[in-house]
């Protein structure tokens, strides 16, 4: 969740902001604090690894979460890898929420094929765009897995800024990373994967609150738009893997 006043809806333009985080407790921390270290290596070349900078924790929560870290820096792609592992796994849901959504080849057919799979693929991107060449580039991409059964919502009670992703009732995701190509391989992002059924069940409730606030964005009316709109928007999905 990011820090300043535009992202507590005080920017007139923007308006209402749309996020989600959370608050971890327990070993989870520990991961965390690991990436955070190994950044302040690489960004300031200062090795902090003081036995007092890593104090014993009273939480005897059991909840499992799994932190995925990734950027640049590592051998794999580990958000892109565990974003298409769960989509794979999916059999009945796939509900997704994210501001800019440029997915690479891999997502678009593992989410085509969770529609062959009959599962029940939603995804809510922002009706209300704070940078219009990522959101046309967005768009360029939803004709083509609207004719595959995906379904999209666009946000319009401000900007939706919240990056989740719900499969079934196995998991659910919370974190830094867009469904964009600049997350999975350039980006430094951290994801929390969670998966008691409590964490689960809040987030489809606040999905579900989301799509309340959410235009459906009819496939029909959608292929309507005219050809200059189209020509940009394929401009612009040329340049998605830039933005």
């Amino acid at each position: 969740m990011n820090i300043g006043d535009d992202y507590l809806g005080k920017d007139l333009k923007m308006g209402y902001w749309r996020d989600t985080h959370l608050r971890l407790e327990g070993d989870s921390v520990y991961y965390i604090q690991y990436v955070f270290l190994k950044d302040w290596r690489l960004a300031s070349g200062e090795s902090m690894s003081h036995p007092r900078l890593f104090p014993k924790h009273t939480c005897e929560a059991q909840e499992a979460v799994q932190i995925v870290g990734s950027g640049p820096d590592a051998a794999i792609d580990a958000s892109q890898e565990m974003y298409f592992a769960a989509l794979c796994a999916a059999k009945h849901r796939i509900w997704i929420t994210s501001p800019y959504f440029i997915p690479d080849p891999a997502i678009c057919r593992a989410l085509k094929s969770a529609v062959l799979r009959g599962v029940d693929v939603r995804i809510i991107i922002p009706a209300k765009p704070d940078n219009m060449l990522v959101y046309h580039a967005s768009l360029s991409y939803l004709e083509n897995l609207q004719d595959a059964g995906v379904k999209f919502y666009s946000y319009t009670k401000g900007f939706m800024h919240a990056k989740i992703m719900i499969i079934d009732d196995l998991l659910a995701t919370v974190g830094s990373a867009n469904l964009d190509m600049r997350s999975f391989y350039s980006n430094f992002e951290l994801t929390a994967v969670l998966l008691h059924p409590e964490a689960i069940s809040s987030l489809v409730r606040g999905f579900e609150k989301d799509q309340e606030h959410s235009e459906f964005i009819d496939p029909v009316k959608f292929k309507e738009r005219g050809r200059i709109v189209k020509l940009g928007e394929g401009l612009c999905q040329l340049l998605s893997p830039l933005l």
